[in-house]
């Protein structure tokens, strides 16, 4: 499986998301004691059904005995059905709290057969309240019902677009305006007015973009006598940059937006991530240029998929990103579960992270499917025109931390590409469940998952390999032409610097040759020529490495260019490319060798003048040799 190709876990769930209790025959089992001292008296207020023992069943037993769920076919949400039981039989037996198996099975000793299999065990003075219940007959309401299926819940059922009202009120606009007006004519209220067209200036200017109105845009809407001179001023405003930055506030408040966190001492980095802002950005920009809510969703959950070269949209999974936990992978991975249900479904999914939820139509294992979107996750750096490379993103290693990063864009990728999800007991991961295989990427099944399936995303060559990214290409090859062309500039003055050097150490030489005059010491100009021809020298072997190294840089970015676009682009046999490639990166490495080497000969010439001038300079020139023996080392 490559880059290229590979299962698309996140792309396809987008489009859908817009403990056992069978009771077993106890044969040869002793029954509780009928003649138990909790048998109800006179003085010991009489057990009610619905005060004392409905709400410790609805408590302790529904969720594996209720409306979701009936383990060993049997539920205890009506008087009825406790006394009706399940594939062991009858759960109570009217009047013989000993031959119920209810009392057995709550009273058990042994934690592994004793229920709940959940949480604490019953009280005393809970399992006396069932015994004084059961011994008085374990009367119920005959009118009871059971609880409703969650799954028929309003919130889980598809939206239908009701019939507009019919009201006798002229004064609707909208649809909406018969909904609000109907029940105040039910109720005989007439109401108010409409507000003056100041008042509603103001309100929808402070509505739209959280400021009042100017005195011009006053003077404006005023003077407009139009019929639609309101909707011309909400276009206006919807129009404005602030509409996005006033309502995008709402939206981060609901996705989670914040900035990093980390412990800003040392510094490092614990949440989130520093180049978020580029999210906030994009939720403002989205707002402004009304892009559709479903894609905003899709982008955040998976932009890398669905626009995978769109820069200005990658940082949408800035969502993700915010969930970030530096130390531990599970704390990320439960986050993103937790807030994609909240942000995005309404829905609280951080309870089935250890069992069943008890009253939604949600388990324990379709929170680890859901999980399985999100498992192969991690984050990226990638490099923005125009500002330096912040280079790979580092991942957490014990004992180490590391600064915010100060350029980049952060992103999301899907790094592990075949990994599993397992499922585990108690909200720790170190509890995996024995003989439970990894779990497959799923939807909960109330969210309607008929026809779910995984399929294949081609990513472009850009999306998994950045260097193939037209702009940075550019960008580079500008960047080392400009270094060429500044080397040669260098170079050529530093030519004729050493050229302009020998001449005056000739004119030097020729003067030192004729007799002394009071005028002047041809021995002090010699010197100091003969030491400006070394500078010269040196300056331009300096200047002559630096130019070789940046030509073969240039040389080294073509050539693996090259080698690149024949094997991601063309997708055939790139070999000969691709060592040539490899020819040139060796030959810059080796001039950027050489030019370090130029470098240490000029400073260890620079600082032993140095010393030789002030001894306190010496540790200067020891310096100097080992960067000297250094530079040698690195050429050889």
């Amino acid at each position: 499986m490559t880059r290229a190709e590979f299962t698309s876990r996140r792309t396809t769930a987008l489009f859908v998301l817009v403990t056992v209790w069978s009771v077993p025959a106890f044969a040869g089992r002793p029954h509780l004691e009928e003649t138990s001292p909790v048998v109800a008296s006179s003085e010991i207020p009489r057990v009610d059904y619905l005060r004392d023992v409905k709400p410790l069943l609805e408590k302790r037993c529904s969720a594996c005995h209720g409306a979701l769920a009936q383990k060993g076919a049997l539920r205890l949400d009506t008087g009825a059905l406790v006394r009706k039981g399940g594939d062991s039989g009858t759960a109570v037996v009217p009047g013989k709290p000993g031959e119920s198996l209810l009392l057995e099975r709550v009273s058990e000793p042994d934690p592994q057969s004793r229920m709940p299999p959940d949480g604490e065990p019953l009280t005393a003075a809970e399992i006396e309240t069932l015994s004084r219940w059961i011994s008085a007959g374990a009367d119920s309401p005959p009118d009871e019902t059971p609880q409703a299926d969650p799954r028929e819940h309003w919130a889980f059922r598809k939206p239908a677009r009701p019939a507009i009202p019919q009201v006798r009120s002229t004064r609707i606009r909208n649809p909406v305006d018969a909904f609000l007006l109907q029940p105040l004519e039910a109720q005989g209220i007439e109401p108010l007015p409409e507000a003056g067209r100041l008042v509603l200036l103001r309100r929808v200017t402070l509505d739209l973009t959280g400021l009042p109105p100017t005195r011009d845009e006053q003077r404006a809407y005023l003077a407009d006598d139009s019929p639609d001179a309101y909707e011309k001023v909400v276009d206006r405003l919807l129009e404005s940059p602030q509409y996005g930055e006033r309502w995008g506030r709402h939206w981060m408040d609901v996705w989670r937006y914040s900035d990093w966190y980390g412990r800003r001492t040392v510094p490092d980095v614990m949440n989130s991530y520093p180049q978020i802002w580029r999210w906030r950005d994009w939720i403002v920009r989205s707002l402004n240029s009304d892009k559709g809510y479903d894609q905003m969703v899709q982008e955040m959950l998976a932009a890398d998929e669905i626009a995978p070269s769109d820069e200005e949209n990658i940082v949408a999974t800035g969502f993700l990103v915010r969930n970030w936990f530096k130390w531990n992978y599970e704390t990320w991975m439960k986050d993103n579960v937790e807030h994609t249900g909240k942000a995005f479904l309404g829905l609280t999914l951080n309870c089935c992270h250890c069992h069943d939820h008890k009253y939604d139509p949600l388990t324990h294992e379709e929170y680890f499917r859901f999980r399985a979107f999100f498992e192969p996750l991690e984050l990226r750096h990638d490099r923005v025109p125009g500002v330096p490379d912040p280079g790979p993103f580092k991942k957490y290693i014990y004992g180490q931390s590391y600064g915010p990063i100060a350029h980049g864009r952060i992103r999301v990728f899907d790094e592990k590409l075949d990994v599993q999800t397992f499922m585990y007991a108690n909200g720790d991961s170190r509890n995996r469940l024995p003989n439970k295989p990894p779990v497959e990427p799923g939807v909960p099944a109330i969210l309607g998952n008929a026809g779910f399936k995984i399929t294949p995303v081609t990513l472009p060559p850009d999306a998994y390999y950045p260097g193939m990214k037209p702009q940075l290409r550019a960008e580079d090859v500008q960047k080392a032409q400009a270094e060429v062309a500044a080397a040669d500039a260098l170079l050529k003055q530093s030519e004729a610097a050493r050229a302009l050097a020998e001449r005056q150490l000739a004119d030097a030489r020729e003067q030192a040759q004729q007799p002394a005059t009071a005028g002047g010491t041809p021995a002090n100009a010699l010197i100091s020529a003969e030491r400006a021809l070394v500078d010269a020298r040196l300056t331009h072997r300096v200047d002559d490495a630096h130019a070789a190294f940046a030509r073969s840089q240039l040389e080294s970015l073509v050539a693996r260019v090259a080698a690149d676009d024949r094997k991601y682009r063309d997708g055939s046999s790139a070999a000969e490319l691709a060592q040539a490639a490899s020819l040139t990166e060796r030959r810059a490495n080796f001039d950027a060798a050489q030019l370090q080497l130029a470098r240490a000969e000029r400073g260890l010439v620079t600082a032993e003048r140095k010393a030789a001038a002030d001894e306190k300079a010496q540790p200067e020139v020891a310096a100097a040799v080992q960067q000297l023996t250094a530079a040698r080392t690195t050429v050889d």
